[in-house]
Order: C-alpha cells, then structure tokens, then sequence
C-alpha cells in the first residue's frame, strides 16, 4: 500500500475533518501548522488520511486519522513513518480513542498515551 505525504486536499480535508471536530481541532490552526512545516499530511492507499504534528519535545504526535479501513493503513503508515529521514531519534505520541490502543499494541503505552521511538 503507498504511503506519502500530501498536500491537505478537499478528499484529505474530508477524512480527517470528523477527528479533528471530535477532538476539538481547529482548522484554522491545523493549516498554519502545515503552512509552518510543522504538520504533514499523509496519504495511505486510496482513501487513509493521518495528520502528524512535530512539537517541542522531539515527538511527533498523530494528531488525527480517518478515512477507511484504518487497521489495514495503520501497518503501511507505521512502516514509511518510522523510515521517514525526518523522524529519526525521535518519539512517535498517540493520545485518543481506545481503537489506537488495539492497534498499536506493541507500542509502549504509559498514563494512556502510546510512544514508539524512531531509531536515530
């Protein structure tokens, strides 16, 4: 399945928006934050759609998915996420809904917040 990052397109924009409005996201923000190179949007297949933001405290956070078929796009994004040049030595952060948590199982889960770290 092909993983990239994309620009936030009206199908990309669509996926995502019910994540953002569930977790009280602004767009307003979220377009500064791609603006800014902070955020990515990542493509995954057809019809995936992940939102990453890189903070301060060298994590990037998955911010918000949707689309369809997450559990098939969750493996394929994981693998290009973790292989990706700018994410080396540092944590990938997964807060929210207990879904995640059944699919990230192997992930290091600490206070309800799912951490896998990058190798460097």
């Amino acid at each position: 399945m092909k993983v990239e990052i994309v620009p936030l397109d009206d199908r990309a924009f669509l996926a995502l928006d019910p994540a953002a409005r569930r977790d009280g996201h602004d767009w307003i923000e979220i377009c500064d934050w791609l603006n800014t190179g902070c955020a990515a949007v990542w493509k995954i297949g057809e019809s995936g759609y992940v939102l990453t933001l890189a903070n301060g405290d060298d994590e990037i956070e998955i911010l918000l998915g949707g689309g369809e078929n997450a559990r098939a796009c969750a493996g394929p994004w994981e693998e290009a996420a973790l292989a990706h040049p700018s994410h080396r030595g540092k944590t990938l952060r997964l807060e929210g809904r207990k879904g995640w948590r059944r699919i990230f199982r192997h992930w290091d889960e600490r206070d309800g917040v799912l951490y896998k770290e990058v190798a460097g």
